[in-house]
C-alpha cells in the first residue's frame, strides 16, 4: 500500500474502464465501494457490474464516455490507502474464542417455553396488562385506552432470540444487569457496564403498508411513526468501544441471529475486557497530563524565581551605585567639614550628623558582609514588613 496519488478525472475514468473495480481498489489500498463513492464524487462513469465478465465472454460492451465537467465537480482528487483497521491483542481474541465456544452450544427455541425469566416477565406482563384492560373496559363510567394487541409473530421471534442471547451471554461467563421489552439490555462483563440492543431493523418505505402488515407488533410505540418493519432483527452494542471492534449484525434472508449468535456473543463479552482497557488508557493519558501540567507548572515557577532574583540582584547592584555615589559625597562633606565649626542642628553638631550619616551609608551597604551573605538576599525574598496596630 503506498502514499496518496493526484488523479484527474480523465485518468481515473481511463483507469476504471480497463481495470477491474476492485483489481483497481486494491492497487490505491480502496474498497470497491470507496473507489465507486470517488468516480460518484468527480462525475466519473464506471462499468456497471457483470460488465467485465460480458467482455471476457467475447460479448460486445459499451464505455460510458466521460461527460463535461460540471461547475462544482473538482478537476482532480487525491486518493490515499484507506488506513489498516487496528488489531486487537491476543488476550482478547482469546476472549472472543473462548466466549463464541460457549455461547455455541444456545440455539433459539422453537416455542415461548423455557424462555430466559427476564423474557418471562415481559410476557407475563404483557398478559397483565391485557386483563387489567379488559376489567376496565367491563366498566363503562371508567376510561380505557387502546386495547393492547395480542403477541404477533415478529415480537415472539425477538422474545425466542432474546431469550437465546441472555442465556448465551450468561453461559459465556456475563451477567444481564437488566432487559427491557423495547430491547434495551444491560449488561456486565469483566466489572465493566455493556450497553446494547436487540431490536427490529427498520425501514421508511414509500407506500406504508396496509392491513395485517401495519399492525406487525403489540407495541407501535415502541418505534418512530412512519418506520415498519424489514422482517430481520438488528443487534448492535451501543456503548463505545474504541476502534477495531465489530458493533452491529444484522440479520439477512439467509443468515438468521440464531446463526450469529455465538460471534454476538464473542464480541460482548471481549468488551469487558476491552473497556478495561480504555479505562487503563484514559487514566494513564489523564496521568501523563497532570505530570506534564505539573511539571509546566514547575517551569513557569522556577522561570518566576530566577526573574525575582534577577530583579533583586539588579536591585543590590543599584544599591552599591549608590552607596558609592554616597562615599563620594561623604568625602566632600570632610574636605568641607571645620573641624572647629561647634555649629548644632537640631541638637546635633555637624561631627554627629556626618556620623549618622556614615551609620546609614553602612546599613545600607550590599557588601557590609560576606558574599554568601549577599546572595543570601538574592535568593530568599524578605519577608514581607508586618504593620504594628
Amino acid at each position: 500500500m503506498g502514499e496518496g496519488r493526484r488523479l484527474s478525472r480523465e485518468e481515473l475514468h481511463r483507469l476504471v474502464w480497463s481495470t477491474p473495480m476492485s483489481r483497481l481498489a486494491s492497487e490505491y489500498g480502496l474498497s470497491g465501494n470507496g473507489l465507486a463513492k470517488i468516480c460518484r464524487r468527480l462525475d466519473v462513469p464506471y462499468p456497471p457490474r457483470g460488465f467485465w465478465a460480458k467482455k471476457e465472454a467475447g460479448k460486445p460492451t459499451v464505455e460510458t464516455q466521460l461527460p463535461e465537467r460540471g461547475s462544482d465537480v473538482p478537476a482532480s482528487i487525491e486518493i490515499s490507502p484507506t488506513p489498516p483497521r487496528p488489531q486487537r491483542s491476543a488476550p482478547i481474541e482469546e476472549v472472543v474464542e473462548k466466549a463464541s465456544t460457549e455461547a455455541s452450544t444456545v440455539a433459539v427455541p422453537d416455542t415461548l417455553r423455557s424462555l430466559h425469566p427476564m423474557v418471562q416477565a415481559w410476557i407475563a406482563d404483557h398478559r397483565r396488562q391485557q386483563k387489567e384492560q379488559k376489567q376496565r373496559a367491563r366498566d363503562r363510567w371508567s376510561w380505557s385506552p387502546k386495547p393492547l394487541g395480542d403477541l404477533t409473530e415478529r415480537d415472539k421471534y425477538r422474545f425466542r432470540v432474546t431469550s437465546a442471547l441472555l442465556k448465551a451471554i450468561e453461559k459465556a461467563g456475563g451477567e444481564v444487569m437488566d432487559a427491557s421489552i423495547a430491547g434495551k439490555l444491560k449488561l456486565r462483563v469483566s466489572g465493566e457496564e455493556v450497553k446494547c440492543v436487540i431490536v427490529e431493523k427498520m425501514t421508511r418505505p414509500l407506500k406504508p403498508p396496509q392491513g395485517d402488515a401495519a399492525s406487525w407488533t403489540a407495541f407501535p410505540n415502541h418505534h418512530q411513526t412512519g418506520l415498519y418493519p424489514t422482517g430481520f432483527l438488528r443487534v448492535e452494542i451501543t456503548t463505545y468501544l474504541g476502534e477495531g471492534s465489530k458493533r452491529r449484525w444484522i440479520e439477512t434472508t439467509n443468515r438468521k441471529v440464531g446463526a450469529l449468535l455465538s460471534a454476538i456473543v464473542g464480541e460482548l463479552i471481549a468488551a469487558g475486557p476491552v473497556l478495561v482497557d480504555l479505562r487503563r488508557k484514559r487514566e494513564e493519558q489523564r496521568r501523563r497530563w497532570q505530570q506534564e501540567a505539573e511539571q509546566r507548572y514547575e517551569r513557569q515557577r522556577l522561570a518566576k524565581q530566577d526573574a525575582e532574583r534577577w530583579t533583586r540582584f539588579r536591585d543590590l547592584a543599584e544599591v552599591w551605585d549608590q552607596c558609592e555615589r554616597v562615599d563620594r559625597f561623604l568625602d566632600q562633606i570632610r574636605v568641607r567639614l571645620v573641624e572647629d565649626d561647634q555649629a548644632e542642628i537640631a541638637g546635633k553638631s555637624l561631627e554627629q550628623w556626618l556620623s549618622w550619616a556614615e551609620a546609614k551609608r553602612t546599613s545600607m551597604d550590599p557588601f557590609s558582609g560576606s558574599v554568601e551573605d549577599l546572595f543570601n538576599r538574592v535568593v530568599h525574598a524578605p519577608e514581607p514588613s508586618r504593620s504594628v496596630l
